[in-house]
């Protein structure tokens, strides 16, 4: 049986796709967190100066989030059934990882200013008209699930973003099939409701 090792620092951030995935697929896998102090010895060995990274069997490194989850969801099946649902799920990932840049935008701002004009843009208008796009995709679902009848990565990936601003949206009246796949994932898949129950607590 392959050996994977996710290395990132202790935090969510962007390990936790990959997390999540191994939850669900029950896939043991050895989290390594580091500390600040041990990144810079650690830096060079990866492949690109960055974190995460994943090894299999110490000898595959993989780096990019986003080609980590696409390796792990092929490898345990959550990529969809054929390669037009494999494309669904790209598109629905893609199309997170640019909300998820708008986020880290507007974190990482140091202009205060700038700052500001970012966060009224995103309460006013940007999270709805982004989110109402979600919702009309998911509506077409008869599962309930972004891509065919059962869990992806799409769908983890879109909740595992959701999570760092669910508690934004005050209606979620306007939302039920985003209400949906959330509860699909986070509560009815035991993998990753363990998963969020027992993982180590930090401040991101």
């Amino acid at each position: 049986m392959p050996k994977y090792q996710l290395t990132y620092f202790n935090s969510a951030g962007r390990a936790e796709l990959a997390r999540w995935i191994f939850a669900a697929s029950g896939q043991e896998f050895e989290d390594i967190r580091l500390t600040k102090e041990e990144w810079p010895a650690k830096k060079a060995s990866t492949p690109f100066g960055q974190l995460p990274v994943l090894t299999v069997d110490g000898e595959f490194h993989l780096g990019q989030s986003s080609a980590i989850a696409r390796f792990l969801g092929k490898r345990f099946g959550f990529m969809g059934k054929d390669d037009l649902e494999e494309a669904k799920v790209n598109m629905v990932m893609d199309c997170t990882e640019d909300v998820v840049q708008v986020m880290i935008k507007m974190m990482f701002e140091t202009d205060e200013a700038r700052k500001l004009e970012l966060k009224q843009k995103w309460d006013e208008t940007q999270r709805d008209e982004l989110l109402t796009k979600f919702e009309s995709l998911l509506g077409k679902s008869k599962s309930g699930f972004f891509v065919g009848d059962s869990i992806t990565v799409a769908d983890m990936a879109f909740v595992n973003a959701l999570s760092h601003i669910a508690s934004q949206i005050q209606n979620w009246d306007k939302y039920p099939n985003i209400a949906r796949v959330r509860k699909l994932v986070e509560e009815e898949n035991q993998g990753i409701a363990n998963w969020i129950k027992t993982r180590p607590v930090t401040a991101m």
